[in-house]
Protein backbone atom coordinates (compact mmCIF):
# COMPACT_ATOMS: atom_id res chain seq x y z
CA UNK A 1 0.00 0.00 0.00
CA UNK A 2 0.96 3.59 -0.54
CA UNK A 3 -0.27 6.04 0.72
CA UNK A 4 0.74 9.94 0.32
CA UNK A 5 -0.82 12.43 3.30
CA UNK A 6 -0.22 16.50 3.17
CA UNK A 7 -1.68 19.98 5.33
CA UNK A 8 -4.27 22.00 3.22
CA UNK A 9 -5.04 25.13 3.73
CA UNK A 10 -2.58 26.24 7.03
CA UNK A 11 -2.37 25.85 10.20
CA UNK A 12 -5.90 24.55 11.55
CA UNK A 13 -6.93 23.06 8.61
CA UNK A 14 -7.33 19.09 8.43
CA UNK A 15 -4.85 16.90 6.57
CA UNK A 16 -5.78 15.30 3.13
CA UNK A 17 -4.65 11.44 2.12
CA UNK A 18 -5.39 9.71 -0.45
CA UNK A 19 -4.01 5.88 -1.15
CA UNK A 20 -3.09 2.85 -3.58
CA UNK A 21 -3.57 -0.57 -2.45
CA UNK A 22 -2.33 -3.85 -3.86
CA UNK A 23 -4.38 -6.69 -4.44
CA UNK A 24 -5.93 -8.50 -1.70
CA UNK A 25 -5.95 -5.58 0.46
CA UNK A 26 -8.82 -3.48 0.66
CA UNK A 27 -7.96 -0.66 0.85
CA UNK A 28 -11.47 1.19 1.25
CA UNK A 29 -12.95 -0.88 3.97
CA UNK A 30 -9.86 -0.16 5.55
CA UNK A 31 -10.59 3.73 5.51
CA UNK A 32 -14.08 2.99 6.05
CA UNK A 33 -13.35 1.27 9.35
CA UNK A 34 -11.04 3.33 10.35
CA UNK A 35 -13.78 6.72 10.02
CA UNK A 36 -16.61 4.54 11.55
CA UNK A 37 -14.43 4.11 14.97
CA UNK A 38 -13.30 7.98 15.19
CA UNK A 39 -9.76 7.82 13.74
CA UNK A 40 -10.18 9.87 10.98
CA UNK A 41 -12.66 12.42 9.50
CA UNK A 42 -13.64 11.59 7.23
CA UNK A 43 -12.74 9.06 4.05
CA UNK A 44 -14.19 6.30 1.81
CA UNK A 45 -13.24 4.40 -1.44
CA UNK A 46 -12.99 0.83 -2.76
CA UNK A 47 -10.86 -2.23 -2.60
CA UNK A 48 -7.61 -0.22 -4.87
CA UNK A 49 -7.73 2.90 -4.18
CA UNK A 50 -9.25 5.37 -1.40
CA UNK A 51 -9.03 9.18 0.02
CA UNK A 52 -9.52 10.85 3.67
CA UNK A 53 -9.69 13.54 5.94
CA UNK A 54 -7.73 13.48 9.34
CA UNK A 55 -8.50 16.48 11.55
CA UNK A 56 -5.40 18.51 12.72
CA UNK A 57 -5.61 17.23 17.00
CA UNK A 58 -5.20 13.29 15.66
CA UNK A 59 -2.31 13.89 13.52
CA UNK A 60 -0.20 14.10 16.74
CA UNK A 61 -1.64 10.53 17.87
Amino acid sequence: CVVAFGEVGGLNAPGKGSGRSIPGFRLGSAIIAAHQAGILAGGGGHDMAAGFTIDKPAMAD
